[in-house]
């Protein structure tokens, strides 16, 4: 996907790249799901744009999947994955699933 500038990222979308410093340092890697603190640190940074990935948006599957992609990397975390489940059950009743 092409790079997203930074005014025009939303909180929640996922990096499809890492970010690297200019010496090249991993400051977040790929699947990252942005907040906005994190946001605002890219921006502080002097990060004009950022490659964001691109999630279906539409019907059931595609929002299970913008969850599954949050959420990707906590797996370890049981707060985290009860509050996926929550949001992929809620997804299917609004779905109609």
């Amino acid at each position: 996907m092409p790079a997203v500038r930074i005014d025009q990222i939303q909180v929640g979308q996922v990096l499809e790249r890492p970010v690297t410093n200019a010496s090249g340092i991993v400051l977040m890697r790929s699947g990252t799901a942005l907040t906005p603190a994190l946001i605002d640190r890219l921006r502080d940074l002097g990060f004009a744009e950022l490659h964001i990935r691109a999630l279906p948006t539409q019907g059931a599957d595609g929002e299970v999947a913008a969850v599954e992609a949050r959420f990707r990397g906590h797996e370890h975390n049981p707060l985290m994955m009860q509050l996926r489940e929550l949001l992929v059950r809620r997804s299917a009743e609004v779905s109609g699933g």
